[in-house]
């Protein structure tokens, strides 16, 4: 009851006043706050809203996948999808093939890269979609030097 008390007040002192809530914890952080200032070793490196960090920052969405198909099958299956930026595969049997993206619904591809395997005697095991978190967008900006944004 607590968190759910400091967040209401938060919303509202909001309303009417800035409030600078700092925090590593950048579920609390997405779910509180409007805007997200990232400090990296005193500097600024990004102001904006979370989702719109998320979009400017991690164009690229992906698709792992684990299929008992080779590499030039998949290629072949995946040959006619837009949206697809670059497949690469780790060998091993069966194989593990991630496929990056960068279009806005990535639910849209994975069901296109469903529906591509289910037109073959092709096995997918695996399918998990990755999207942007804010813990990525952390951690992409702090890995860099200098200021991004």
């Amino acid at each position: 009851m607590q968190i759910i008390e400091i967040r209401e007040l938060i919303r509202e002192l909001g309303k009417d006043h800035t409030v600078i809530f700092s925090s590593h914890i950048l579920s609390e952080v997405q779910t509180i706050c409007d805007e997200i200032i990232i400090i990296n070793k005193g500097r600024l490196v990004a102001f904006d809203r979370p989702e719109d960090l998320k979009r400017h920052l991690l164009q690229k969405a992906e698709i792992a996948i684990v299929t008992d198909a080779a590499i030039a099958d998949v290629e072949k299956m995946l040959e006619g999808i837009d949206g697809i930026n670059e497949i690469t595969a780790e060998k091993g049997d069966p194989i593990k093939v991630i496929i990056r993206s960068d279009i806005d619904d990535i639910y849209i591809l994975s069901e296109a890269i469903y529906n591509s395997f289910k037109k073959t005697d092709h096995i997918l095991y695996e399918m998990k979609v990755k999207k942007a978190s804010l813990e990525d967008v952390f951690l992409e900006l702090t890995d860099h030097k200098e200021a991004i944004i």
